[in-house]
């Protein structure tokens, strides 16, 4: 008897695996028989998700941009009814500045896109664009000029890119100091003052005019015991690596 149940449960066995067999190579014929079908069927069906959800995806990303848009076009404009004001009041006591015309441009390559320390914008010769025109962020933050101009593009060298150097004032608690900043690359600066200058970091650092214009913030200082300079470290408020929108006015000189 347990030989015979033995031999039973061989032959049960061999036969489960030749049905297997016989399956897989069914399922293996109608793969290869209907796989074009198949595929294109599936793509019939959930190619439409695909494009519904793709299409969501573009147009929130639209619509964020479209937001951001607004609100650059919407601090500029509050910033040039401030500028307006300013200049009136200025020029009732018979100091107004030279002020130029605005343009609201989108930075197409930024670092480490470009050369340190240099904007490719989407304003050129079209729009009345020339080199020596100033680039502010935020409107009331100036970082470069613009240095080559093409037809419909234009590109910017910031004030911190490596050999630059401007002078400027540094505005902490006793008063206006003159520092000259170098320009270091990556948005940052460097210059010095006599040991006995008292700086916070923080503190502004403005172009000097009769619209002080603000260039940079104090991130730093060194002070070594041996010298009589202390090293002042100095960064641009708007990080170059993530710029979007700038705007260029047009004006010969600082």
């Amino acid at each position: 008897m347990t030989t015979i149940s033995h031999k039973r449960r061989q032959q049960g066995r061999g036969l489960r695996i030749v049905l297997v067999g016989v399956l897989c190579l069914v399922v293996s014929g109608i793969l290869l028989v209907w796989r074009e079908p198949l595929t294109g069927a599936f793509w019939a069906v959930f190619t439409p998700a695909f494009s519904a959800v793709q299409s969501l995806t573009s147009q929130g990303e639209l619509e964020r941009l479209r937001t951001e848009l607004a609100l650059a076009e919407a601090l500029l404009a509050d910033r040039d009814v401030l500028l307006r004001e300013n200049i009136d009041l200025k020029s009732r006591l018979g100091r107004t500045p030279e002020v130029g015309t605005t343009l609201l441009a989108a930075v197409l390559l930024r670092p480490p896109a470009t050369p340190y320390d240099t904007l490719v914008l989407d304003v050129g010769q079209g729009e009345g664009v020339s080199a020596g025109d100033l680039v502010f962020s935020a409107g009331s933050v100036v970082i470069g000029r613009v240095t080559e101009v093409y037809r419909s593009s234009s590109r910017a060298t910031l004030y911190s890119a490596p050999g630059e150097a401007h002078d400027a004032l540094v505005f902490a608690e006793g008063g206006s100091v003159p520092i000259i900043m170098e320009g270091q690359g990556g948005g940052s600066f460097k210059g010095q003052l006599p040991q006995g200058v008292e700086v916070s970091v923080g503190d502004p650092v403005l172009f000097p005019d009769i619209n002080p214009i603000l260039a940079a913030r104090v991130a730093a200082t060194e002070v070594a015991s041996n010298e009589s300079f202390q090293t002042i470290y100095l960064q641009l408020p708007a990080n170059p690596f993530s710029l979007r929108f700038v705007e260029v006015r047009k004006r010969s000189s600082l």
